[in-house]
């Protein structure tokens, strides 16, 4: 008797635990704790690629929303099937730098979606990533999966362009046409290109006009997780919005010792001050060439200083230096 009581008592208190956790768990995304986290914690963008994967590829379901709002697909979301092909689909051409695909989905055997995240000026990659497009296209055939006719499939290459701020239009379509009659020659391949600041700009300037879409684009570029949490609970429901935001944050607190994202930054910056320095060799170099050029014209030091820039006693080192090399 004694046991069967304290079994139920034991089974109690693990109901009332699991309870609690699960209420402390619902609690965890309001706008005090995202405060708090801001604070203890920086959030790596979406548009970094491994937490844009990491995000959306654990929530099939709101990256089935996000590309039928995105891409304006005429579906219903929930009768909707969605299939992550591969989230780290390595690019085959070496010119291509290695990029990987960030995303490749199917939506009902025959939308496939292949998305981009582009940070350089989209001009300098469109040619690479038009002809990567072609490439997928004319590979869908080879996919074991695939037993659809190559016209029955629609492909749509969607860039999100992360750098370009100051693009004063948000999208560009890239299709393939006759010069001749303008018809579209291929009608079911588009480049959809988005530019991800404009929209940003967008909703903090006319966010009562602004379409589920247009708000989507804008909360990729969310700097914080209030920001970020503020824009998505105008597009999903409460559930959706914490199931999205825990994952966001617990990609960002991956413990790395320097995130790849910030990495960038770094190598980006180190590349520009190599830049400077040279320029800075460079132009001190010339500027020496220029005062040995002077002093053996026996130009005075006096006025090599005020052409130069230099101190007289800089460039009477020079000149001593000079001589013993003539010696």
């Amino acid at each position: 008797m004694e046991n069967n009581i304290s079994r139920r008592v034991y089974y109690l208190i693990k109901i009332l635990l699991k309870g609690c956790s699960k209420m402390v768990e619902e609690k965890v995304i309001n706008k005090k704790y995202l405060r708090m986290i801001d604070k203890e914690l920086k959030m790596i963008p979406l548009t970094f690629d491994v937490v844009f994967k990491g995000v959306f590829s654990r929530n099939p379901n709101i990256l089935k929303r996000f590309l039928i709002s995105i891409l304006d697909l005429k579906l219903d979301i929930k009768n909707t099937k969605i299939e992550i092909l591969n989230n780290e689909l390595l690019k085959e051409n070496v010119k291509e730098y290695q990029k990987r695909v960030d995303i490749l989905v199917v939506l009902n055997d025959t939308i496939f979606i292949d998305i981009e995240l582009n940070r350089s000026n989209f001009e300098k990659v469109k040619l690479r990533n038009s002809m990567y497009c072609d490439k997928l296209y004319s590979m869908l055939l080879e996919m074991g999966d695939v037993t659809t006719k190559l016209k029955d499939i629609c492909l749509y290459q969607l860039n999100l362009n992360t750098e370009d701020k100051s693009i004063t239009y948000g999208e560009d379509i890239i299709v393939s046409y006759s010069l001749v009659t303008q018809d579209i020659f291929i009608k079911n391949k588009y480049t959809i290109l988005k530019y991800l600041e404009f929209y940003r700009n967008l909703y903090y300037t006319k966010f009562d006009n602004l379409s589920e879409d247009e708000i989507w684009l804008a909360s990729l570029t969310s700097r914080n997780f209030t920001e970020l949490n503020k824009m998505l609970s105008h597009i999903l429901t409460d559930k959706d919005k914490n199931k999205f935001m825990k994952e966001t944050i617990r990609m960002s607190k991956l413990n790395f010792n320097l995130h790849e994202w910030e990495k960038e930054k770094m190598d980006e910056l180190v590349r520009l001050e190599s830049k400077r320095v040279d320029r800075e060799e460079g132009k001190e170099e010339n500027t020496l060439d220029i005062i040995k050029n002077m002093l053996k014209n026996n130009i005075s030091l006096e006025l090599i200083a005020k052409v130069t820039g230099k101190s007289i006693e800089e460039i009477e080192d020079i000149r001593k230096k000079l001589e013993i090399q003539e010696l």
